[in-house]
């Protein structure tokens, strides 16, 4: 008479990793894609929580993000870190959103939430990324980065810029949307390393 177990024919899906889980839901089993759902909506929505400053925005392009893996389960090929490939594609998905509603916010908005025990190499993912934005904001041109910077990091209005520095409302929009191009441009490099998803 056997004795094994029915459940342990195979591995139950929290035992398994990240790329087991991936090959578990490109063969369409649900519950691994739960499982991966559990394992990092609340880390990807942390990170785009702190770009656009938002939680409903931020809890709709996590999701939207995971139905996107859904559908394309079958043709999803990961080499490298998977949690990395997420948060990359988390933050591409941000800045598409930002570059469509021009949403800017007077926090460190481009910063990785540091956790109680961070992850070495989560940090140096933070760091690089910190370090392509200021790479970009300083090849700018200088009313151009004065502009997007005190949209995002005094916080102040269209119409409050204007006035600050006596130009049309239209010109700031204009730079404002002239800069977020630039940024955007500047980390392709960054959001297509590991072959984020767009």
């Amino acid at each position: 008479m056997s004795n094994t177990n029915p459940d342990n024919t195979h591995k139950a899906a929290d035992d398994l990793k990240d790329h087991e889980l991936l090959a578990a839901i490109a063969s369409s089993d649900e519950k691994a894609l739960q499982q991966f759902f559990n394992r990092y909506y609340k880390t990807l929505v942390g990170t785009a929580f702190n770009i656009l400053k938002d939680e409903e925005q931020a809890k709709d392009i996590v999701q939207d993000l995971f139905f996107w893996l859904w559908k394309n389960r079958e043709s999803l090929s990961i080499k490298s870190s998977v949690l990395a490939y997420f948060k990359r594609a988390t933050i591409n998905r941000c800045l598409n959103l930002l570059k469509k509603n021009q949403k800017f916010s007077d926090q460190e908005d481009w910063q990785e939430p540091i956790q109680a025990s961070p992850n070495p190499q989560e940090l140096m993912e933070a760091q690089e990324l910190e370090a392509f934005v200021a790479q970009a904001l300083l090849q700018l041109p200088e009313r151009c980065r004065l502009i997007f910077t005190l949209k995002r990091l005094e916080g102040l209005s269209v119409k409050e810029i204007a006035e600050k520095l006596e130009i049309s409302p239209k010109t700031v929009e204009n730079q404002i949307t002239k800069a977020l191009k630039h940024l955007s441009s500047s980390l392709k490099p960054y959001l297509a390393k590991n072959n984020s998803p767009p």
